[in-house]
């Protein structure tokens, strides 16, 4: 009987492996770091979730295409998973897509450069690894040309048992493609309310402005949403001198020191930075901005 079930799941023991290696990498890669339980059962549950379908694909072709795509998705999501934990020691969350979501090619490529090296570059590249293994050994499988009903009957009940201790234990909070949907969907649903508030209409609401200067005079904004004032030598807590010219007239400006973003991502951030709006009072956002005002 073990030998039968060796000979027809053991090409999902790489599957197995990848999990137990991005858990203990985690525990003990990083200082200090718990045990994420409630992380591993997710990754342990999601990956047999995957494997249902499995049970009702007929045709050897289709069912050899569906597991080596699902569990490539499943894989390259641990990935990412396991390398913002080993980066940044925290779980994954929805605001970091947002951060995705704003990024570009420069910047990603600058920020994996720095921060994929290492023995984080090593769990990952075993990572892959086990999935290449696992794409390998999925055509010496035998589930392909027989189905239990017996199998189907008991891992149906389990999987229901376990949506029921999964919600009950917040376990779809820890699934990076449940936080990823949830974030996509957060997002588009930001970004459609906020449109910069509402900067269609040229003059917004402001009424009854005037210009009392004599001639034209060009304002140039430049925003620095994305920077951070620990690499500002303007600050003087920084020792490289990254802002020279800034430093040379730091009597002509007004310096904030105590100033905190209202938001991790670029579209709520630069909505409240150009508007009344702030992080007490959002609906001020739709009163009109700066560059509805210089209209």
């Amino acid at each position: 009987m073990m030998r039968d079930l060796v000979k027809k799941y053991g090409f999902l023991v790489p599957i197995l492996a990848m999990v137990l290696c991005a858990s203990f990498a985690e525990k003990f890669l990083v200082n200090n770091a718990q045990f994420r339980f409630y992380n591993f059962a997710e990754n342990l549950f999601f990956a047999a979730l995957l494997y249902v379908p499995a049970f009702f694909i007929k045709n050897a072709r289709w069912l050899r295409i569906y597991l080596r795509l699902s569990y490539l998705i499943f894989t390259l999501g641990l990935i990412v998973e396991t390398f913002f934990f080993l980066t940044f020691r925290a779980n994954i969350s929805a605001s970091a897509f947002f951060i995705m979501a704003q990024t570009n090619a420069s910047e990603a490529s600058e920020f994996l450069s720095f921060y994929l090296k290492g023995k984080t570059l090593v769990i990952i590249l075993l990572e892959v690894g086990l999935y290449i293994l696992f794409f390998w050994s999925v055509r010496f499988a035998s589930v392909f040309r027989q189905t239990i009903k017996f199998e189907v009957v008991v891992l149906l009940l389990l999987y229901i048992m376990g949506l029921g201790v999964s919600y009950a234990f917040y376990l779809p909070h820890q699934n990076i493609f449940y936080l990823s949907s949830l974030a996509s969907m957060e997002y588009a649903a930001q970004f459609d309310e906020d449109n910069f508030a509402k900067l269609e209409t040229p003059n917004g609401t402001f009424e009854n402005v005037s210009y009392s200067g004599d001639e034209n005079i060009n304002y140039i904004l430049i925003l620095g949403e994305s920077t951070n004032r620990k690499h500002f030598g303007l600050y003087n807590r920084y020792e490289r001198q990254t802002t020279p010219l800034l430093k040379s007239i730091q009597e002509e400006l007004v310096v904030f020191d105590s100033i905190i973003s209202p938001h991790a991502y670029s579209v709520g951030s630069i909505t409240k930075m150009l508007t009344p709006g702030n992080y007490e009072q959002p609906e001020k956002k739709f009163e009109g901005s700066i560059l509805q005002l210089a209209n």
